[in-house]
């Protein structure tokens, strides 16, 4: 994670070992990400998803996101999800942190 210029940039690399329902069948997952950067409430949160990783429980995904903001004391969302027939997607785990756990 690298902080400059005004903007946050992070890499995903991979997951390990995701399972859902059937311990046997392959999944299709991505990786969504959101950031609080914003200013004032009438202002978005910020996202970004990964490409979708197809037939994998260990998916590699090695992708740059970047937002645009200051990131003092602002809170970053990671979510890897599943996606499902019929725009159907199930969240296989999720983490949010603070910018100060980072020491920016």
């Amino acid at each position: 994670m690298e902080v400059c210029e005004g903007k946050l940039r992070f890499t995903v690399l991979k997951a390990r070992h995701l399972k859902y329902k059937s311990l046997d069948k392959s999944i299709d997952t991505y990786v969504k990400s959101a950031f609080d950067g914003t200013q004032n409430q009438k202002e978005k949160l910020q996202k970004k998803r990964s490409r979708v990783a197809k037939n994998n429980s260990s998916p590699t995904y090695d992708e740059l996101f970047i937002f645009d903001s200051d990131f003092h004391n602002k809170t970053i969302f990671l979510c890897v999800a599943t996606k499902e027939r019929f725009g159907r997607r199930a969240v296989l785990g999720e983490a949010q942190n603070k910018s100060s756990k980072f020491g920016f």
